[in-house]
């Protein structure tokens, strides 16, 4: 039988692959979880010491599979996972090895958690997090960030009719089930789990969050117009973000003798790929530059004048989309070019920027010249009106408060 959970304090694991602390880019794990240990949990999180991002371990050194670290409040469990470069093979490993390693350090810890929550970036995660809770005797809360087997089937990275897929896709359900409650940073994961037939326990949408610290946050757009205008990107370089559409529509703007400035801020496997492909089109008006630790990302943002977020067109985007560079895009106040539906999307809900298809370089080009060429108090209010949706809606502390209410009271 599992364990009540004491009122007032919990003991809470949490396992993400991919999360990190605020001196690397991937944080928006760390601020959720920070801001419910300043409520008085404890709370520890079980992440890779291996940095999908940059491609090299920054924790363990020469331990052999877990180290320990104290920061901000939180205490993380470093996790050893095999090297990856991105390939299929290799992450599955990467994936697999810290799935098999978080378990076994979760099976030596003390003292004994109160709640174990999963991340799924990988399903993998999932079901080491819930064998645990077994043996621990602990709650087990599944979190969605990626819908799995979907976003590979439909990106092409598996087939549909593989094994692979199949497994992952009853795996999933498996879990769905037993979780005691659902949370999703997709706004309708509700519908998705209906419409694959499970009804969850209790189900809970939390979009991704940051610390809002308003002394740190750039100020707005200036009226005066900078010579060239800059469009930036900040995130990782993944086939995901489908760059290669950033590209195509570089070369328009271009050939059109645009004056736009692109910078691509962030690391990541396909990163040198964007490289040799900017070398080998061409492009003259394309800077590159190495990922920032979170503390200085509002200071990079305060050098463009609006932001690109594309994402490969997926079907299960229907069911909404969290990206953690919005919170940040919106926060800076500039406008944002995005790719996604507009249904559940807070650039439609709040005009802060331009939709756009997916797939489509001359629509991106469009919308960047439209940008550049309105007025600089226009571009101004828009990205004011992005930074106070940010402001309601992306604060890791209001956040942490609405999953504290479900863990004590929707998830027994």
């Amino acid at each position: 039988m599992l364990r009540t959970v004491k009122p007032g304090i919990m003991r809470i694991w949490y396992f993400n692959h991919y999360a990190s602390p605020p001196d690397q880019p991937t944080t928006g794990a760390f601020y959720l979880m920070q801001a419910l240990a300043r409520r008085g949990h404890e709370v520890t999180i079980f992440a890779s010491g291996f940095n999908y991002y940059q491609g090299r371990d920054l924790r363990l050194g020469d331990r052999w599979f877990t180290a320990r670290q104290e920061t901000d409040g939180l205490t993380f469990r470093w996790i050893r996972a095999t090297p990856t470069q991105g390939r299929p093979l290799s992450r599955f490993f990467n994936m697999l090895s810290y799935a098999v390693f978080s378990l076994l350090a979760g099976l030596d810890a003390k003292p004994e958690p109160d709640i174990i929550i999963a991340s799924c970036p990988h399903a993998l995660t999932g079901f080491s997090a819930w064998l645990l809770s077994r043996f621990r005797g602990a709650k087990f809360v599944y979190e969605i960030r990626d819908i799995w087997p979907e976003s590979l089937t439909e990106g092409k990275i598996i087939s549909e009719r593989s094994l692979f897929a199949r497994v992952i896709a009853a795996l999933q359900r498996f879990l769905y089930r037993r979780a005691a409650l659902m949370l999703s940073v997709l706004p309708k994961f509700d519908d998705y789990l209906s419409d694959i037939g499970i009804k969850p326990r209790a189900f809970l949408w939390l979009p991704n969050g940051v610390e809002i610290i308003p002394e740190s946050l750039p100020p707005p757009l200036h009226i005066e117009a900078p010579t060239p205008f800059c469009l930036m990107f900040i995130g990782g370089f993944s086939r995901y973000q489908g760059l290669g559409v950033l590209l195509e529509a570089a070369r328009i703007l271009e050939d059109r003798k645009q004056n736009i400035r692109i910078a691509l801020v962030g690391g990541g496997s396909e990163k040198p790929h964007v490289i040799e492909n900017v070398r080998r089109m061409g492009l003259k008006h394309i800077e590159f530059r190495e990922a920032v630790p979170r503390a200085e990302v509002m200071a990079v943002a305060a050098e463009a004048d609006a932001f690109i977020l594309h994402a490969r067109p997926l079907l299960v985007h229907r069911y909404g989309l969290s990206p953690n560079k919005l919170c940040d895009y919106m926060l800076a106040a500039r406008p944002v070019i995005y790719s996604a539906p507009p249904e559940h999307n807070p650039v439609a809900e709040t005009g802060c920027g331009i939709l756009i298809p997916p797939q489509n370089p001359q629509a991106l080009a469009d919308a960047v010249i439209k940008l550049a060429a309105m007025p600089r108090q226009q571009l101004r209010e828009m990205g004011l009106r992005g930074r106070d949706y940010a402001l309601a809606h992306f604060d890791a502390a209001k956040l942490a408060g609405r999953l504290e209410t479900a863990l004590l009271t929707r998830s027994s």
